[in-house]
């Protein structure tokens, strides 16, 4: 769904904001795993990170697909202040170390739409979305 919308709307920003360790998704993957009688109940932080880069790699191909990954397993950012002191490293660390702030990316995408370049943002040695295949996932977790 998200890649077709992508392909028609190449105008239009796809940003994703989303925790490295989101423990609201790792519940759902388990209430999930219980209704199906499956017994792989409980993903760990590192494999649904994983999984998250796996769908982000999809989405890649497309000049306007955005992410914001936060380390933390917060779920919910732009409801909260935390939205004012979130950054990559955390969601208090608010930009302390030089890190933008997601209020501060939140509003240059505004300007996206006007050919302003915005740049996914993480914590950690950015590593291509390529070298997947071999573990790597593009921004570690700390």
């Amino acid at each position: 769904m998200n890649l077709k919308a992508m392909r028609n709307n190449p105008d239009t920003v796809f940003a994703f904001i989303n925790s490295k360790t989101d423990a609201v998704q790792r519940a759902y993957y388990d209430a999930i795993a219980v209704t199906f009688k499956n017994d792989t109940i409980g993903i760990p932080p590192p494999e649904y990170y994983r999984q998250v880069n796996e769908i982000f790699e999809s989405y890649t191909a497309y000049d306007n697909f955005l992410t914001f990954l936060v380390q933390s397993d917060m779920h919910c950012y732009t409801n909260m202040n935390i939205v004012f002191t979130a950054d990559a490293g955390s969601i208090t660390s608010n930009g302390r170390w030089g890190d933008k702030r997601l209020i501060d990316w939140l509003t240059e995408l505004e300007s996206f739409e006007d050919g302003k370049v915005v740049q996914n943002v993480c914590k950690g040695t950015v590593f291509l979305f390529s070298q997947l295949a071999r573990g790597v996932p593009p921004c570690p977790p700390l």
